[in-house]
């Protein structure tokens, strides 16, 4: 049998790494979906068993070489599994939810922390600083007041692990493109004006369609039916039935015609640039330079 090359075998870690995500926003949502209605802790042990095994699975394939982030992943880890170890022992109790929330968001500080170690950069320091103040503050709260706000408090850590997995599963799906060069084609195209020019035109329509379309009461049902003209989607639980409102609607169906072929050509335009101009291909060689040389020092994390 033959063995996989090392593209294969990062693409099938990228995989599941991406799948153990997917997982994880799945059960996210279904805690949001209860948000304590029906008593079970299922979804909260699911959350707490998944993100072990994804800090585990950080640190011995993302970061077994940077020594800080691989020990604090295995930290990390093993305070996701204490933390379904109590809602097995307390079956999910209000108390077991609190201190499982309360060891989740000091996860996140933990990690606020080891960036703040391993990167010094000012806009780092500051930013992850910031997210310290904001994740203390939170704790306090959830240690405090989590009876009286114990519905909304499991909505936030829902919808922060749904968002963490949710991000995660994005940029393994990008880790391939590069930053730098989609802002350069970005700029050769002028996709930003564009795409801020389409945004104003659905606000400024959305207030006529208010105005003039009894099917569309209030603004951000106008906004919903602005995307799906422009996405080509085309849902059907609102139309347009006057004159202003069907004219409108075609000139922002074409104008959104007109943006996904834009978009479709800056992706386009992107692999041609790397392809074919010689800086673009030093700029991407020094990027995986620079990934490389981080992964064998340690990183910033």
């Amino acid at each position: 049998m033959k063995k996989l090359s090392d593209h294969t075998k990062k693409n099938i870690l990228k995989l599941c790494d991406a799948i153990l995500s997917t997982v994880l926003l799945l059960f996210s949502l279904n805690i949001m979906s209860s948000i304590l209605k029906d008593g079970s802790y299922a979804p909260f042990l699911a959350v707490a068993l998944l993100s072990a095994a994804g800090k585990v699975f950080s640190a011995f394939v993302i970061n077994r070489r940077k020594k800080l982030f691989f020990l604090r992943d295995l930290v990390i880890a093993g305070v996701f599994l204490v933390s379904a170890l109590l809602l097995i022992i307390l079956q999910g109790s209000m108390l077991s939810l609190q201190i499982v929330i309360l060891l989740y968001f000091s996860a996140m500080l933990a990690e606020r922390i080891a960036a703040i170690v391993a990167n010094h950069k000012l806009r780092s320091v500051i930013l992850n600083a910031i997210a310290c103040l904001l994740l203390l503050f939170f704790l306090i709260s959830v240690a405090f007041t989590f009876e009286e706000l114990a519905p909304s408090i499991v909505l936030l850590y829902s919808l922060t692990v749904g968002a963490r997995a949710l991000i995660h599963i994005i940029t393994v799906s990008f880790a391939e493109m590069r930053l730098a060069i989609m802002l350069k084609i970005i700029r050769k195209t002028y996709a930003a004006e564009i795409l801020f020019g389409l945004l104003l035109l659905m606000v400024a329509f959305s207030f006529v369609f208010v105005s003039y379309e009894e099917s569309i009461p209030s603004f951000k049902d106008a906004m919903w039916y602005c995307f799906a003209v422009v996405t080509t989607i085309g849902f059907g639980d609102m139309t347009a039935a006057t004159v202003i409102g069907r004219t409108l609607t075609v000139i922002l169906g074409i104008y959104g015609i007109v943006v996904v072929a834009l978009i479709t050509s800056i992706i386009v335009n992107f692999y041609n640039e790397v392809k074919n101009d010689p800086d673009d291909k030093n700029k991407v060689q020094k990027i995986e330079d620079t990934e490389k040389k981080d992964e064998e020092t340690g990183g910033n994390g």
